[in-house]
């Protein structure tokens, strides 16, 4: 670094985020395709600390080769023995598996064995971070010396997603301060998504869909809540901090969908607070969530329709939003067809960033995936 000048790092700043950028494209695959912890009966035959504690064990789903008749021969009696000893040398030579294998516990002697490797995530996370650095319209904004906002912004876009899936790890086990860790830093993240990109609406918007999807398949639990609570006070919180951005989380109307999964996260907290202390059933439960939601439904739009009225909080729609609704000529979106990376790749574009050798080669990796 100090032979290189500011202008040597400000050309190769592209090429090292696009680089992350697949880093952390691979591993938000790989967190989504981990094997989901089940809730697993305690066993005489585990160590004697375990029984006294709900055990968790990785559901082993296996890889879709496993499904795929004579394939599925040919990968359980030769693939995974083969690469079952390839984890057992790197465990040796490193004295950790990398992650490369799912820990699960196995009442055999009282001890803890790796007998599965966390596929289908392992080879998910490989393909869709060679996928990503490969698609012309990241390569755009990721080639040395073609310098843009989108260059950093692709980053932190997807390193926010990853970190918000890392912190929801391990399904509704809360105990552990895993969760108030990853939900920190993907506040943090989120912060510099906003400070380096306009597109943080997306970011924000996205993640507060995803939570609230959850909801509606009864995933809500502390874990959630933590996750989703702390990274939106975080995150929020800093991003007023932007001048550019001022109070605009709270006052654009594109904004407020993830500001009212935040609140109505706390009032379901509140109801599951009162179920248990007052040991509700089912009928009760939701007559009280009915009660609750509806109390608070009356209070926020009576306090904004005030503040909207008399101190014209609320901003309109912005016009990139309004945009999606505009006849335009080619595609009917004016976004689409305004951003060049929006429009379809052509097949020169692999041969301009790759070369006509990589081109000609390329399909044989389809073979090997």
């Amino acid at each position: 670094m100090k032979s290189m000048s500011l202008n040597d790092i400000c050309v190769y700043i592209p090429a090292w985020f696009g680089a992350i950028a697949s880093l952390f494209t691979g591993l938000l695959a790989y967190e989504c395709s981990l094997p989901m912890p089940v809730p697993m009966p305690a066993s005489p035959m585990l160590h004697k600390d375990a029984t006294k504690t709900k055990q968790y064990q990785p559901k082993y789903y296996g890889s879709i080769l496993e499904h795929i008749p004579i394939l599925n021969i040919l990968y359980t009696k030769i693939v995974i023995p083969i690469l079952t000893l390839f984890i057992k040398a790197i465990t040796i030579l490193f004295g950790t598996d990398l992650g490369l294998a799912t820990n699960t516990i196995i009442p055999i002697s009282n001890t803890y064995q790796t007998p599965h490797l966390s596929s289908p995530a392992v080879e998910s996370g490989l393909i869709t971070a060679m996928l990503m650095a490969i698609v012309p319209a990241h390569m755009m904004r990721s080639v040395a010396g073609g310098y843009d906002n989108e260059s950093i912004a692709n980053t932190a876009m997807v390193m926010t997603f990853y970190l918000w899936c890392r912190s929801l790890r391990g399904g509704v086990d809360y105990k552990s301060g895993q969760t108030l860790f990853w939900a920190i830093l993907t506040g943090f993240s989120y912060f510099y998504m906003v400070a380096v990109w306009g597109g943080y609406v997306f970011v924000i918007n996205l993640i507060g869909i995803h939570a609230a999807v959850l909801v509606g398949l009864g995933r809500f639990g502390p874990k959630l809540y933590r996750a989703y609570s702390i990274f939106y006070f975080i995150g929020t919180t800093l991003a007023i901090q932007v001048p550019v951005v001022g109070w605009t989380p709270l006052k654009s109307l594109e904004q407020l969908g993830p500001a009212g999964v935040f609140v109505a996260f706390q009032l379901l907290a509140f109801c599951d607070y009162y179920k248990v202390k007052k040991k509700l059933n089912v009928v009760q439960t939701w007559k009280l969530r009915v009660v609750v939601f509806a109390i608070a439904a009356l209070v926020v739009f009576g306090l904004a329709g005030i503040l909207d009225r008399h101190f014209g909080f609320f901003g309109p729609i912005s016009a990139r939003v309004r945009g999606l609704f505009v006849k335009h000529t080619k595609t009917g979106n004016p976004l689409v067809d305004s951003v060049a990376e929006h429009q379809p790749a052509s097949s020169s574009a692999y041969t301009q960033y790759l070369g006509d050798s990589i081109v000609t080669i390329a399909p044989i990796g389809f073979l090997l995936v």
